[in-house]
């Protein structure tokens, strides 16, 4: 890897949906590990930084493992130096903007996951609809249970609920007809 934090060895079309299986099986909610990027205005700063060889390797080690639901290592790079901060500020009292940085992070995550869930219900949409028109009614339902099973692998909360939700409503007409 080169200095980057912002370089990742993957790609991500959807930056912050919760589904399971994409950042392992972790245990630990996405929301408390994702630092967002950019401000509300898309305004970020790239931080370069040179690490000893065994600390490059401990962070790749601990992102492969996938234990941790990291998308990227920025994301775990941007999270680490949030924590720090933190920690630092408990030490010594400092002026300190984190406050503000909490509340505008908290808002880009919320609002990063409502995008992420729109476009994956699109996608979902227009792939069913694909079936359908092309006379794969199966292969629509199967798909739709394969999705419907993924929810119910998700963390049980608000975003597995309104993915529950939304491809019950939307599909209903389809999962009547398979028993679901």
């Amino acid at each position: 890897m080169n200095d980057n934090p912002d370089s990742s060895k993957s790609t991500r079309i959807v930056a912050s949906v919760p589904l399971p299986g994409r950042s392992g099986d972790s245990p630990y909610n996405e929301r408390d590990f994702i630092v967002p990027a950019a401000d509300q205005r898309g305004h970020s700063e790239r931080i370069w930084a040179r690490v000893s060889p065994g600390l490059r390797r401990q962070m790749s080690v601990i992102f492969e493992s996938r234990v941790f639901p990291y998308p990227t290592e920025a994301d775990m790079v941007r999270h680490a130096i949030t924590r720090h901060l933190a920690w630092l500020e408990q030490q010594v009292p400092v002026p300190s903007v984190m406050a503000q940085v909490r509340l505008i992070d908290s808002i880009l995550v919320e609002e990063q996951f409502h995008q992420d869930f729109i476009l994956i219900m699109d996608r979902i949409e227009q792939q069913v609809a694909r079936h359908v028109a092309g006379g794969r009614m199966l292969q629509a339902q199967r798909l739709l249970r394969d999705i419907l099973d993924k929810i119910e692998a998700m963390p049980p909360g608000e975003w597995q609920s309104r993915y529950r939700e939304a491809a019950q409503e939307k599909f209903k007409h389809l999962l009547k007809e398979t028993g679901g």
